[in-house]
């Protein structure tokens, strides 16, 4: 999800954690975020 021109990554699974921000670690889908939940960088 874009926000104010950053991308950030909400956890998408109906598991008990749906739609908590991914942060400091990779996406499933291979991408990095940071601390604050922006990605960073390059996919895989």
């Amino acid at each position: 999800m874009e926000i104010n021109g950053k991308w950030y990554y909400f956890n998408p699974i109906p598991d008990g954690t749906k739609g908590i921000l991914y942060a400091n670690r990779r996406t499933p889908d291979g991408w990095f975020v940071t601390e604050d939940g922006n990605r960073y960088g390059k996919s895989r």
